[in-house]
């Protein structure tokens, strides 16, 4: 399983940081419409030198959009939509399915990450995000598999190792198509191996 090592950047400084310190891959909000609202986050200006600055260095950029949208602001979610196509993000993170299907007729080239706010925490989930076009599910941090809680650790495993583990065998066994386990924060990812 390949893991990626993936860092939120609130300002230049933290995204700096994040790229200097070995990340693979970014996630940062822009005014408004993420989870982190009451966070520093980037301007729609400050995008594209933020992008090319991590893609120099070989470093993916997620943009968050992950919070639920009113239909007043659909219009203000596909400005950032296009801003972000246009600064070359690889991939928006989305919580409503709304902005998802927004994002499909607006930027259809942009990935489509299932933020954990999705509260995805099984196969079918991820297999029924993936007929709508996400490429990476972020799984629910609410509910994970009871018998990991009990297992031992003495070992020097941890609950992620475990976790991708029981993963493995369960997708390897459920799903054709490869997967690549990664870790974010505290939950985990599902992502199509390209």
């Amino acid at each position: 399983a390949m893991l990626e090592l993936l860092s939120p950047a609130g300002s230049l400084d933290a995204l700096h940081a994040a790229v200097c310190n070995g990340a693979d891959a970014v996630y940062l909000g822009a005014e408004g419409f993420n989870a982190r609202a009451g966070a520093r986050n980037f301007t729609l200006d400050e995008l594209p030198e933020a992008v090319r600055y991590c893609h120099v260095r070989g470093v993916r950029v997620y943009l968050t959009l992950n919070t639920l949208v009113t239909d007043r602001e659909l219009p203000k979610v596909a400005e950032h939509i296009t801003a972000a196509a246009r600064a070359g993000v690889d991939a928006l993170i989305v919580q409503d399915l709304g902005v998802a299907a927004l994002s499909r007729q607006i930027a259809p080239q942009l990935a489509l990450h299932a933020s954990t706010q999705l509260t995805v925490h099984s196969l079918e989930g991820v297999r029924e995000l993936a007929a709508l076009g996400f490429s990476c599910v972020v799984l629910s941090r609410e509910r994970i598999e009871n018998h990991l809680w009990n297992y031992d650790y003495s070992g020097g495993s941890n609950v992620v190792d475990v976790y991708v583990s029981y993963l493995r065998r369960k997708i390897d066994a459920d799903y054709p198509t490869k997967l690549i386990h990664t870790v974010w924060g505290v939950g985990w990812v599902l992502r199509e191996e390209v």
